[in-house]
């Protein structure tokens, strides 16, 4: 018999001679990176039946075992970094993008996506990201601090000096 583990490492052993009418025994071993293994198949993919140590060998030639692969999900935890979002987590698939993902809001502060890495350190993580981290991870918001403009009324009196002028959210308007 030959183990076949698809997008797995490759399988230890990579094949054994087993007896017809006897049990299997012992199978191979394997792994991937964001994966629970769901054993051995007669079909890949995880189709036909599954082949188990106990299980008696009824292909009477050569044959192959398949893995079977199901994606590991994992907890994404967003940190507002000083605003507020809702919802707070949200389960993710290894493999798989990241969906929608939550705005969050900030009074005086432009929302500039979510990082893997704290005051928009690392990477940035979008809808369209495909989930690569293997554990339960956090993203944090990146915030742009607003400029406004600032513009001076006369009130009938003589013309200002300047007419106008930027001013930034929660600083001394200088």
């Amino acid at each position: 018999v030959t183990f076949n583990a698809g997008s797995g490492a490759a399988p230890s052993p990579t094949s054994k001679s087993v007896t017809y009418a006897s049990a299997y025994g012992a199978l191979a071993t394997t792994s991937r990176t964001g994966y629970t293994f769901g054993g051995w198949w007669t079909e890949p993919d995880g189709a036909g039946t599954q082949v188990t140590e106990a299980t008696e060998v009824t292909e009477a030639s050569n044959h192959s075992l398949y893995a079977k692969w199901t994606a590991n999900a994992y907890v994404a935890t967003f940190v507002p970094e000083g605003g507020a979002v809702d919802p707070a987590s949200k389960t993710v698939t290894y493999d798989e993008t990241y969906g929608a993902l939550p705005t969050p809001t900030r009074t005086g502060y432009t929302f500039g996506g979510w990082w893997t890495g704290a005051d928009g350190a690392g990477t940035q993580v979008t809808d369209n990201t495909t989930v690569s981290e293997t554990s339960d991870h956090t993203l944090y918001a990146k915030w742009s601090v607003n400029v406004y403009t600032v513009t001076f009324n006369d009130e009938g009196g003589a013309t200002p000096s300047p007419v106008s002028k930027s001013v930034t959210y929660a600083a001394a308007y200088g």
